[in-house]
C-alpha cells in the first residue's frame, strides 16, 4: 500500500474533517477502474497527476486536497487504515473485486 499513500497540505485543504485530519497525516489514494473492474490508474499515479496538475484527489476516508508533500513524513490516516484493511488486494497491491 505504501504506493499509495499521500499526504494533505492545509494551504490547499478542499474540505475539513477533524476525525480523519486532526493534523498532516497520509492518506490511501484508491486506482481508478475501468468498466470491466480492473484497475487502470494506481492510486500512486493518481497522486502523481494532481501534484503535477494542482488538482485535487480524494482518500479511502473521503478526504480531499491537492497533495504537495512526501507521505513518508506523516501518519497514516487511521480510517484509511482500516478501510484498506478491509480491501483485498492482488499481488501488485491493485484491490480484487
Amino acid at each position: 500500500m505504501g504506493d499509495l499513500l499521500t499526504t494533505v497540505d492545509r494551504s490547499t485543504e478542499v474540505n475539513t474533517d477533524d476525525e480523519t485530519e486532526p493534523g498532516k497525516l497520509a492518506h490511501i489514494v484508491p486506482p481508478d477502474n475501468g468498466p470491466n473492474g480492473k484497475a487502470v490508474k494506481t492510486g500512486a499515479v493518481k497522486v502523481m497527476e494532481a501534484r503535477i496538475n494542482g488538482t485535487p484527489v480524494t482518500a479511502l476516508c473521503g478526504w480531499t486536497w491537492v497533495p504537495q508533500q512526501d507521505p513518508q513524513q506523516f501518519p497514516l490516516c487511521h480510517r484509511c487504515k482500516e478501510i484498506a484493511d478491509h480491501i483485498k488486494f492482488d499481488s501488485n497491491n491493485m484491490p480484487r473485486s
